[in-house]
């Protein structure tokens, strides 16, 4: 099959342009053309800029939660419940942020498992990094009068990933890592997924002899004893790895991403709108530049395009919203089929043209 006659075309686009409009939805930009592309074969991504100065802790990956277990004055099993913190979107070092989540625990208002046991006490906890292996480290107090585990929780990717802890030190919902999950995992008994994930597997988690596979992701802080944990890896949060460029418009399914199917524990890919991924090769606090050395194209069957959508994603694929990730310059390459175009009135003059070219009087025979 002959390659169709193509034209290229291109569309540059300056974040700054969204911040001007006004747009309430803070993870889109809109972008309209003035001329519709008509018969758009395939678009790629030719280039992107952007600032490596954007937040580390973002809205969407900014919650830190976890689990505390304990067995009231009276009761013969444990409860859990699920704590969280919420730490304000910015750019942060590590050390500031293990004070800040300090300052946020210490502050908070009900940091008691069950509100029964007169005798519970809040779990004393404080974050510090090592200065000599860059690790996160948590110490314990536990001035309750009997045992309380712990255990980091979440779902997809948490801050706790950010901090160095690794897959078995997390308890990962929607992972389904501890033998004897309950199917009414996130029933509509329970508000949030998490909590109605904790309560359910509560004698998975820690009871029954400790039937968990991740034996390092619960911990036990018996009373009147300092303990602490780590996490195994040196933390990252300083040091964001790349974004997902992405559009519904301009994408047709041909991306895959790999993820947890919630049903099951096969890892499966799915198709994603990304346009582009991009790495970060430059150092905090200056400017990367991504320019296509083999083009990642999206075909697009001759759609004619009036307008089209971007998004960015964290490495992690979350939305980013815009207010946190600063501005950035892109370049789109369109290549559009050039059909032949013969409007009516040429059709008619075509043919009076051939009619009066026959009907000259020297063609004429009697």
């Amino acid at each position: 099959m002959d390659r169709p006659k193509t034209r290229t075309r291109y569309v540059h686009v300056n974040s700054l342009h969204r911040h001007q409009q006004s747009s309430n939805d803070p993870v889109d930009m809109d972008v309209h053309l003035h001329r519709p592309i008509k018969n758009v074969l395939r678009c790629h991504v030719k280039q992107f800029s952007m600032g490596n100065t954007f937040h580390n802790v973002r809205t969407g990956e900014n919650v830190l939660k976890w689990a505390e277990f304990y067995e009231p004055d009276g009761t013969s099993g444990y409860v859990g419940k699920v704590f969280s913190v919420a730490i304000p979107p910015g750019y942060y070092e590590a050390d500031i942020l293990c004070s800040t989540i300090n300052t946020l625990i210490a502050n908070m208002s009900n940091h008691k498992v069950s509100a029964d046991d007169v005798q519970e006490q809040p779990l004393g906890m404080t974050f510090s990094q090592d200065t000599q292996f860059y690790t996160i480290k948590i110490d314990f107090t536990n001035t309750s009068p009997k045992s309380k585990w712990f255990c980091p929780v979440g779902r997809k990717h948490t801050i706790w990933d950010k901090l160095g802890f690794v897959d078995n030190q997390v308890v990962n919902a929607n992972k389904r890592k501890i033998i004897g999950f309950s199917q009414q995992t996130g029933s509509s008994k329970h508000g949030d997924f998490i909590e109605g994930f904790i309560a359910d597997n509560i004698a998975s988690l820690i009871g029954a002899g400790g039937q968990h596979m991740d034996e390092n992701a619960t911990h036990e802080i018996a009373p009147g004893i300092n303990s602490h944990i780590k996490g195994v890896m040196p933390t990252l949060i300083e040091s964001p790895s790349s974004i997902y460029l992405c559009s519904d418009a301009l994408t047709s399914g041909s991306t895959f991403e790999s993820r947890n199917n919630p049903e099951h524990t096969h890892t499966e890919c799915v198709p994603m709108p990304i346009l582009e991924y991009i790495q970060f090769t430059t150092s905090r606090f200056s400017h990367f530049h991504y320019s296509a050395k083999l083009p990642h194209y999206h075909y697009l069957n001759e759609q004619n395009i009036s307008r089209f959508d971007i998004q960015l994603k964290s490495g992690d694929g979350n939305p980013l919203y815009f207010n946190e990730v600063g501005q950035f310059n892109l370049v789109l390459t369109f290549e559009t089929v050039d059909h032949d175009e013969f409007s009516e009135e040429f059709v008619k003059a075509y043919n009076q043209q051939g009619y009066e070219m026959l009907h000259r009087p020297d063609n004429i025979k009697i």
